[in-house]
């Protein structure tokens, strides 16, 4: 993944769920959404 250089990423199968609990947790983390 060259374009994304140093920054953070994460693979997510919406199918399963996995991974999407990292998504969220990255949501309400970034947007002050959560105490």
């Amino acid at each position: 993944l060259r374009m994304r250089k140093e920054r953070p990423f994460v693979f997510t199968n919406m199918k399963t769920g996995e991974g999407l609990q990292q998504i969220i947790d990255f949501i309400e983390h970034q947007g002050m959404l959560k105490d």
